[in-house]
């Protein structure tokens, strides 16, 4: 009788257990859900500059020094932007000003896109828009095919400084700080 007990006691401990993480509600470093699904603060934008900086290493592939943007994966996976599910935009409510290429980041690894308006992506990633130093949106956004978007980053921001960054500290944190050290590809610094 006491096996029996056990057994049925057994089988309702493993059917209340809490089903795959796609159920899961999201929290500020949330990991990639089951099957895949991407959701709110998997990718964080980390950091940015508006007005060019004046850091040797920060200038883009044709030595200028624009404008750009730094993602940051809080999870432990790569994540593949691919097949035009991921978007960048500086309009909120424009998902899909720029539709990102196929590219990937690395775990809790960095990902720069220069805002330079120049749409390409031969050696780096060239957004088809600017951000503007006086103020304005920033998203990033997911569409798995047939599913509803996800803003897995959005915000707006102030106006800027120049040789100056805005950026999360720790990394991938919701905390801004203005930067007098922009630190493009390497942990932000305060």
């Amino acid at each position: 009788m006491k096996k029996i007990f056990y057994c049925i006691l057994f089988i309702s401990v493993l059917i209340s257990c809490k089903p795959d993480r796609e159920f899961e509600e999201p929290s500020e470093t949330a990991p990639i859900g089951g099957a895949n699904n991407i959701l709110p603060g998997t990718i964080r934008v980390n950091e940015f500059v508006t007005v060019g900086s004046v850091h040797g290493n920060e200038l883009d592939s044709i030595g200028s020094t624009s404008d750009w943007l730094e993602l940051y994966n809080t999870t432990n996976d790569t994540i593949f932007f691919a097949n035009g599910e991921w978007t960048l935009t500086d309009s909120i409510g424009w998902f899909d000003k720029w539709v990102m290429p196929d590219t990937f980041i690395s775990p809790k690894g960095f990902l720069v896109v220069w805002c330079d308006d120049l749409d390409t992506t031969i050696t780096q990633l060239h957004a088809s828009f600017k951000l503007s130093s006086g103020g304005e949106d920033i998203g990033l956004y997911y569409k798995e095919s047939g599913a509803a978007r996800v803003a897995v980053d959005e915000f707006t921001y102030t106006q800027q400084s120049a040789a100056t960054s805005q950026a999360r500290y720790p990394d991938g944190s919701t905390n801004w700080i203005i930067s007098a050290n922009p630190s493009l590809e390497l942990p932000n610094l305060p």
